[in-house]
């Protein structure tokens, strides 16, 4: 505990500490009033120190509670105007407001949310458009009870939950900048963590943080069995009471485990020895693949070419939406066509998608790229697109090709790859092998999985943080 206030204590300026520690438990003094004359974007104060000491002078009849009650938890309530919005201001001089309407969507009550599931009970077709809060009460020191004109229902809410959950426009640029990934922008950046360190808690974390941040990492002097990415996505670790291992292995078309090496009647271009241009994998997948595992089990050292290639799809939108803006938003408005159609194979298979290749939040964040080439079907689109759609294609492909942050380089046995699929492009220079073999063995993880498993192992190793965006076009 000494050690929370200490962070407390020292990032004073900073909404971080509200979305990446535990919430914290300690007396707040706060004002509430119901109002209905500001407008939706009102700007909220700065950012408020958690340890400041204040007062709140006024209170109104319909905020209940006794003055001993308000003064033995330092809060005191104030209320007015007819209840559209209810403004809270801290102890520290923070404030912010919350809608009628929302406040009735995330009651605690027993009867609206599950206690230990968190799951909402709420049925959305029993609670009126619009509501006005009647009067607003203390419930002890951590929750407050609130009544509406409209609605025969009390609404419970935990004080430190509408701190927490503040959707003012401050807090959501906040939350927003946390999520930013870090740009990928040359070798010297890659990440590199020697097997032996995953076999602790620590070293795990600091794979998932790496891979999650960057959107890469390399895994060093592992074992080179060929059965042993089984091994490192499932093997249990001790510490970790939820999701102990990093897996589940997510199947695809190619099923869970794949081979990849030359083969006379190659299923995907990557099964042979030609150069394999930047890309994403399993891009006509509604949820394409998200972290890849490549294991190099043999790279005879005969073998001439086939170095890996590594590029943060990410790093180069940005440069194209400053850069060229009208091609970026192109691509934005214009959906390409991706397709798997393989009738010939063991197992056939027919897949077609249409999604856009760049892909931003309503504030304009970046929350996707889809890009493979190779695995695109004819453009399905009005005629009028094809013009712009394809020079702003031209101009992404450009950029990617003479890109100055592209990582290349050779894997030796005993190297796992690790990336972001559904960030981070990867390719692979041509080869020969002249006598010798090059074999890796690869595996996929879904990327919502990875995302769980980078918050829920930092939470139980003691040092909670907030996942990056992974490019699964999630708009937060």
């Amino acid at each position: 505990m000494a050690a929370r206030k200490s962070l407390l204590l020292t990032r004073k300026s900073l909404l971080l500490k509200w979305f990446t520690i535990p919430r914290p438990v300690y007396p707040m003094l706060l004002l509430v009033r119901p109002f209905a004359t500001l407008g939706p974007e009102r700007s909220p104060a700065s950012t408020p120190s958690l340890n400041s000491i204040g007062r709140v002078h006024s209170t109104a009849s319909y905020c209940t509670g006794s003055a001993e009650t308000w003064a033995q938890y330092g809060i005191k309530l104030a209320c007015e105007s007819d209840g559209k919005y209810m403004e809270i201001t801290f102890v520290d001089g923070y404030s912010t407001r919350f809608n009628s309407t929302w406040l009735r969507y995330h009651c605690h009550c027993d009867h609206c949310k599950q206690a230990h599931s968190g799951q909402r009970l709420i049925d959305p077709s029993s609670v009126p458009n619009k509501l006005t809060v009647k009067h607003v009460q203390l419930n002890g020191d951590k929750s407050l009870v609130i009544e509406f004109n409209e609605h025969d229902h009390k609404t419970i809410i935990p004080v430190d939950f509408l701190r927490e959950n503040d959707y003012s426009p401050a807090a959501r640029a906040e939350r927003s900048r946390l999520r930013d990934p870090v740009h990928l922008t040359g070798a010297d950046k890659l990440p590199i963590i020697d097997f032996k360190d995953m076999n602790t808690n620590e070293g795990l974390l600091s794979w998932l943080v790496a891979v999650n941040d960057y959107g890469a990492a390399i895994i060093k002097n592992t074992p080179t069995r060929e059965d042993f990415l089984g091994e490192l996505l499932d093997v249990e670790r001790k510490g970790f009471k939820v999701h102990p291992t990093i897996g589940p292995v997510m199947p695809t078309i190619y099923g869970n485990f794949f081979v990849v090496e030359g083969a006379d009647k190659p299923v995907n271009i990557a099964y042979t020895d030609v150069y394999l241009d930047l890309h994403m994998d399993l891009i006509y997948y509604e949820s394409a693949p998200g972290i890849q595992f490549l294991h190099c089990v043999r790279f005879d050292d005969v073998v001439q070419g086939g170095e890996s290639l590594l590029l943060d799809s990410f790093l180069v939108a940005e440069q194209m939406r400053e850069k060229f803006s009208a091609q970026f938003d192109a691509l934005r408005r214009i959906p390409a066509s991706f397709q798997k159609v393989h009738y010939e194979r063991d197992s056939p298979v027919s897949m077609k998608y249409q999604k856009p290749v760049i892909v931003c939040n309503p504030e304009g964040k970046l929350t996707a790229v889809n890009w493979a080439p190779a695995f695109e079907s004819p453009l399905s689109i009005a005629e009028e697109d094809i013009p712009p759609f394809y020079e702003a294609y031209k101009t992404y492909a450009t950029l990617l090709k003479e890109s100055p942050h592209l990582i290349k380089f050779r894997l030796v046995p005993g190297d796992v790859m690790t990336f972001n699929n559904r960030r981070v492009l990867h390719g692979r220079s041509s080869f020969a092998l002249n006598g010798g073999r090059r074999k890796l063995m690869g595996c996929y993880m879904n990327i919502d999985e990875f995302k769980s498993q980078v918050e829920v192992c930092a939470q139980l190793c003691g040092k909670p943080t907030t996942a990056k965006r992974v490019g699964n076009h999630d708009f937060f």
